[in-house]
């Protein structure tokens, strides 16, 4: 993994390897150990292309001829060029829908417990911990920062880079102007 990891790096401009850093952070995965699997993952596709030409080619059990087997070919490229960066983009998307369903939850609880007279950090940590996913989760960082002394705009602008959501984002920029 090492190995490949290096290779990936190596190969590969330093904005695409910020970029695939920036989604894995989207995604909610910001590990590095994930951003060193993916790049290996992408240099053991890029190495297997010429493998699956030949393979579509010299070992065709199908029987494929001519524009058929050119086109499946091609198909079976471009999975291996694009699968991995689709499939994260796809945990991306997944994320923000997650993030986007758990927003009216979250705005209720934390009206209600709010209402009822906790303060907004308290609301905050009710929210989190009485809910399941992304936002919940978020919120949670959003404590934490906090906590560490990370004043709760600056918590706030991290939360927004994390998710990268409109919705959320009005609601954050209606927070600091309160």
């Amino acid at each position: 993994l090492g190995a490949l990891t290096n290779i990936g790096r190596k190969l590969t401009p330093a904005g695409y390897i910020d970029g695939v850093r920036h989604k894995f952070v989207l995604s909610g995965r910001p590990s590095l150990s994930a951003i060193d699997r993916f790049l290996a993952v992408r240099v053991v596709t890029i190495v297997l292309i010429p493998a699956s030409i030949s393979f579509a080619y010299l070992w065709n059990p199908v029987g494929l001829t001519g524009k058929t087997q050119l086109g499946v070919t091609l198909l079976l490229v471009l999975a291996l060029v694009l699968g991995p960066e689709a499939r994260l983009n796809r945990a991306v998307e997944e994320r923000q829908k997650d993030v986007l369903r758990g927003l009216p939850d979250v705005l209720d609880l934390l009206v209600i417990s709010v209402e009822a007279g906790l303060g907004f950090e308290a609301a905050m940590s009710r929210v989190a911990k009485q809910n399941e996913g992304a936002l919940p989760h978020e919120l949670q960082r959003v404590r934490q920062d906090v906590r560490f002394g990370m004043s709760r705009r600056d918590a706030f602008t991290k939360l927004l880079k994390r998710t990268d959501s409109s919705d959320l984002k009005q609601f954050v920029n209606a927070l600091t102007q309160a």
